[in-house]
């Protein structure tokens, strides 16, 4: 019995969660706003637990659908809620990065994707995320940008 509460509270959080992310794919931004800040508080309303028992924060989220929403400094805003959840979380740093990308933003870019190499120097190179950073720094360095490339 004592489990039931959090798993429901739990199942919440990701019915408003996709109940949001859909309607950002329907083009209802006004109406999905809405349902993310629902989720959101949702999600709060968990309260602190490690592990977390909702491992994904509905900001990420939000922020992957403002992106494919074109709406790029509202996607960038919404990683940058997800970091002051989890600080230093690669996920979000990769978002504000992609953001910045589209954006057309390429020094900021060039400094959140700095940002994410030094919040996961430890984790395996191998990650799309990390490969993605490294590859951006690299044709984006000072002598890069200098020589033109």
């Amino acid at each position: 019995m004592f489990l039931a509460v959090p798993v429901h509270s739990f199942m919440d959080v990701a019915a408003l969660e996709l109940h949001a992310a859909l309607l950002m794919a329907q083009g209802k931004s006004a109406d999905a706003d809405a349902a993310f800040g629902k989720a959101t508080e949702a999600e709060f309303a968990l309260g602190y637990r490690e592990p977390p028992y909702y491992i994904r924060p509905v900001s990420e989220t939000r922020g992957d659908s403002l992106m494919r929403a074109h709406r790029y400094g509202d996607a960038k805003k919404a990683y940058q809620a997800a970091l002051v959840e989890r600080p230093n979380s690669g996920f979000p740093l990769y978002g504000i990065a992609q953001a910045d990308v589209a954006a057309g933003d390429q020094a900021a870019a060039s400094a959140d994707f700095a940002n994410l190499i030094t919040a996961w120097k430890n984790a395996d190179a191998a990650l799309p995320q990390v490969a993605a950073a490294r590859v951006w720094a690299g044709q984006h360095s000072a002598g890069a940008v200098a020589a033109g490339q």
